[in-house]
Order: C-alpha cells, then sequence, then structure tokens
C-alpha cells in the first residue's frame, strides 16, 4: 500500500513537471509563430509595394521605363526574400526532445511494477469469499 501511494505521489510529481514544461513549450511556440507571421507579413507587404511600383513603371512610355530599369532591376534583386523559418533550431530541438523526458519515468513505471509482480508472487493470496 505505502509503495502504491509513493508511486502516485511520484507520479504526480512527474506529470506536474511535464505539463510545466509541455505549457512553456507551447508558449515558445505560440510566440515564434507570431514573430513568424509578423515577419512574413512584411515580405508580403515590401513585395506588394515593389509589384506596385512596377505596375506604375509599366504605365509609363516606353523610352522612360528603358531609363529607369536598370535602378529598378537592382533594387528587385536587393529585395530577395528572406526565408524566416517557421520554427527556429532551437524550438525545433526542444520539441523533439520533449517526448524523452518522459523516458525516466517510463524506466519508473517498469521498475515498480517487476517489483509489485515479484511481491504479488511471494505473497500469499489472503482472499476473503463472502
Amino acid at each position: 500500500q505505502k509503495c502504491l501511494e509513493c508511486l502516485t505521489q511520484f507520479l504526480e510529481e512527474q506529470q506536474s513537471v511535464l505539463l510545466a514544461q509541455l505549457e512553456k513549450l507551447d508558449g515558445d511556440i505560440l510566440r515564434q509563430r507570431d514573430a513568424f507571421d509578423v515577419l512574413v507579413s512584411e515580405e508580403i507587404c515590401r513585395f506588394s509595394s515593389l509589384i506596385s511600383e512596377l505596375e506604375e513603371k509599366n504605365r509609363r512610355p516606353a523610352r522612360e521605363l528603358l531609363t529607369d530599369i536598370r535602378s529598378t532591376l537592382i533594387r528587385c534583386e536587393t529585395r530577395k526574400c528572406r526565408k524566416p523559418e517557421a520554427v527556429s533550431p532551437e524550438l525545433g530541438q526542444r520539441i523533439r526532445d520533449f517526448p524523452q523526458q518522459a523516458v525516466p519515468l517510463r524506466r519508473e513505471m517498469e521498475m515498480f511494477l517487476e517489483k509489485l509482480c515479484c511481491e504479488l508472487d511471494s505473497e500469499p493470496a489472503d482472499i476473503c469469499l463472502d
């Protein structure tokens, strides 16, 4: 009985620890997602602005367009799209590592079950049939 109470307490503590870590990980994922959304929105805005500028220049006479094309092309080339990461490598690694944090818990459970089985095998059954 005491052993079962100890295991229950241990499991509840581990559950609290793992839930706290999972909540922190979830918060970090949400923050990075929001940051990613901001970066993508900024890129969309930059390219929309460039497209509008190019459309405006396209309405000009060909001679004006040709004289200004070099500077426009240079600006287009320098405005290459940044490729923001949806998830940072560090956060990705933390996500991949999270299931491994339950391994000690699994080992503890296996050891408890082994001990319980051994104790059940060695103790005579005290069964009362009413």
